[in-house]
């Protein structure tokens, strides 16, 4: 089913269920239904805020206030492909870096959600002649706008083949980006892989002797998560290690099974006499090769988040006093590849401002009591509450009643002595 009958149909439902369609009907994601909500890695640079997310897929809630984001999507990069270990001839080839795709001023709904997808990356290349994996896709699928970017191919395996020792065993091809393809071998040198900015390089023998690996190409530059750093470089294809003393000879296990490990190979060659070289990466977050320098320095990983490849394996040995010996330890370590790294989505938005809102409770006037005073006359003045019923207070009223009566005629029976006295 189409991501617009999708759509259509989602929408429709949520008409029939509420009575009306809600306004962020078209920001239901398209992804499987039940996608886990997203967690991404929250950063701030000056007034921007950026979210970067981490492997997987999920569903992105739109935060308040935002209604347009810069969005930054690279794909997982190439893992590199393992060399000949049956031969001294045929580097691994370096991993594409995953292809970058970015876009400014993606229109959003905030309260919406958005699926994001992460592609994970490819894994490494195992001798013999394994290719490596290929990178996963990462995807930021906006109504408004889709980005997916594809992940890099991983670098092909040595074209090495048992069965023929005294033939040229052919070094892989660089794994292809999205946008551009890996380096071609040459010979014994593997090609690097591509770049999400250039091609790889191609790889480049040396007659006779040995053959160098093809560099990986440039990726892309972007300054979303606040600092500079490249993206979707491509990893370095591996070399194959020749002497002008006759190392070169395509001789079946000279390096692997020629004796045990420290033992001088082919007579005692001095290492001054070594060609060969793995070749490099396109950038810090992508891979070298297996670098031929006599101390089996092993091929890196592509960076994480960077959606770098990985390097390829190179057919090499080791220093030992000054002589070409074979590697101590696992000396297969040096013909395998190495992985790539994981892609990721980047998101930029201006940081929304922030609305306080401070409620204040009413304030009540609290109720003060006020006893009256009478003037001090050093006694203190006790203050007694009476209290009478109707009964009572009718009898005061008749008792007032009588004394009144009774200091009238006392009044009278007072004047009445006085006009006596007076005669």
């Amino acid at each position: 089913m189409k991501r617009s009958t999708l759509r259509s149909l989602a929408a429709g439902s949520l008409m029939l269920a509420g009575g009306m369609t809600m306004g962020m009907a078209s920001q239901l994601p398209v992804s499987a239904a039940g996608a886990a909500a997203c967690s991404p890695t929250t950063t701030t640079s000056g007034g921007d805020t950026i979210e970067t997310f981490a492997v997987g897929t999920c569903d992105w809630t739109v935060p308040d206030g935002v209604s347009s984001v810069n969005v930054l999507v690279v794909g997982g990069g190439g893992g590199g492909g393992a060399a000949d270990n049956t031969s001294p001839d045929g580097g691994g080839g370096g991993g594409g870096g995953g292809q970058v795709v970015s876009a400014e001023g993606v229109s959003v709904t905030a309260g919406g959600t958005i699926p994001v997808t992460v592609g994970d990356f490819g894994q490494a290349g195992y001798p013999p002649n394994a290719p490596g994996g290929d990178g996963e896709v990462s995807a930021f699928d906006a109504p408004s706008q889709s980005l997916q970017a594809a992940g890099g191919l991983g670098g092909s395996g040595s074209g090495g083949n048992s069965a023929l020792p005294s033939g040229y065993n052919v070094a892989g091809a660089g794994g292809n980006s999205g946008s551009f393809t890996g380096g071609q071998p040459g010979a014994d040198g593997a090609g690097g892989g591509a770049g999400s900015a250039a091609a790889g390089s191609n790889g480049v023998d040396i007659p006779g002797y040995g053959a160098d690996g093809g560099n990986g190409g440039s990726g892309v530059s972007s300054t979303i998560s606040g600092s500079s750093v490249d993206y979707g470089c491509g990893g370095g294809g591996g070399g194959t290690v020749g002497s002008s003393s006759g190392l070169a000879a395509p001789t079946t296990n000279k390096l692997v099974e020629g004796g045990a490990s420290g033992t001088p190979v082919a007579a005692g060659i001095p290492w001054s006499t070594v060609f060969g070289s793995g070749g490099t990466a396109g950038c810090a977050g992508a891979g070298n090769a297996t670098t031929i320098d006599g101390a089996m320095t092993l091929p890196q990983d592509g960076t994480d988040g960077t959606g770098g490849g990985g390097g390829g394996g190179s057919v090499t040995a080791c220093d030992g006093g000054g002589f070409v010996v074979q590697c101590t330890g696992d000396p297969l370590g040096a013909w395998e590849g190495a992985n790539g790294g994981t892609g990721t989505v980047v998101v930029s938005y201006a940081t929304p401002e922030v609305t306080t809102t401070t409620t204040v409770p009413a304030t009540t006037t609290p109720t003060t009591s006020v006893t009256p005073t009478t003037a001090s006359t050093g006694s203190p003045t006790t203050a007694t509450n009476l209290a009478f019923t109707g009964a009572e207070i009718g009898g005061m009223a008749l008792f007032g009643a009588l004394l009144l009566l009774g200091g009238g005629t006392m009044l009278v029976i007072s004047r009445r002595r006085s006009r006596g006295q007076e005669g």
